[in-house]
């Protein structure tokens, strides 16, 4: 039942965005047109129109395979250690509802790519385990998510203060994959078999819900006329810099028991308007 209503409200959230995009459109084109009481001429009339996000994201990511062991068991913690992963990521988000004196909101879609390797491990009599100095024991996850994003820009786009912070709730999905230098990891009596029926692959698929928090800082007050021409030339209204807590909780299965693979981090990057 948990496990139901954490990816039933993430749902939720990003289908009302999508059915709220259409109506809301002509509330967009009001305040874009000048009509707010707001101060204006803070900026520039073309970076209102704004409609997409893209970011590319940089960080560390901690699995969370062992929290699934009970006993003390830390299977991941032993191969792969205990310290972070280098993680990249892209994003792109479609933001085409204006809310009124709060920002910009609407769908965003996420990848992430996290690999580890750690020395393979040999069985040795009854008890011992020894590294071996044969091949390398691999792990990797592509994390991705699709959410509905708010983008509070009102601050940004009506005072010289260049703040535009944001949150993000949304489903979150991963695949996994393990193996060694010689391939994904297989595990029984047929694997070669042309179909086989008792064969275990060392991959799968996890899901859960996804939300984030950040912040991104505009850079166009660095460099006013800069920003001016990458407006003419390239349709880039505003680039950024910004950090984000970033959680994703994947640990269910759709029909099976799935592995770990969530994380709560954070992540810095580049984001552009568009």
């Amino acid at each position: 039942m948990r496990h139901s209503l954490s990816l039933l409200l993430p749902s939720a959230a990003l289908a009302a965005t999508l059915f709220a995009a259409a109506p809301a459109s002509a509330q967009s084109a009001a305040l874009e047109s000048g009509s707010s009481t707001w101060r204006r001429g803070s900026r520039p009339a073309d970076a209102s129109l704004s409609r997409f996000t893209f970011e590319l994201r940089f960080g560390a990511y901690y699995p969370e395979v062992d929290e699934e062991f009970a006993g003390g068991a830390t299977p991941f913690a032993d191969y792969f250690g205990t310290g972070a992963q280098f993680y990249f990521g892209a994003e792109l988000d479609w933001t085409p509802i204006r809310i009124p004196y709060v920002g910009r909101l609407g769908p965003g879609f996420g990848w992430g790519f996290t690999t580890m390797s750690g020395a393979a491990r040999l069985t040795s009599g009854a008890t011992d385990t020894e590294e071996s100095a044969g091949p390398k024991t691999s792990l990797t996850i592509h994390a991705m998510h699709a959410s509905a994003v708010l983008r509070v820009d009102e601050i940004s786009r009506r005072t010289i203060v260049p703040l535009v912070p944001y949150a993000k709730l949304g489903f979150g999905f991963g695949t996994w994959s393990s193996g060694t230098d010689t391939g994904t990891s297989k595990i029984g009596t047929d694997c070669n078999a042309a179909t086989p029926t008792d064969c275990v692959v060392a991959e799968g698929l996890s899901i859960g819900p996804h939300i984030a928090l950040g912040g991104m800082l505009g850079l166009n007050w660095l460099d006013p006329r800069s920003g001016a021409m990458a407006r003419e030339n390239t349709g880039i209204n505003q680039a950024y810099v910004f950090g984000e807590w970033m959680w994703s909780n994947l640990d269910s299965g759709i029909d099976k028991p799935a592995m770990h693979i969530g994380t709560s981090t954070w992540v810095l990057g580049l984001a552009v308007d568009m």
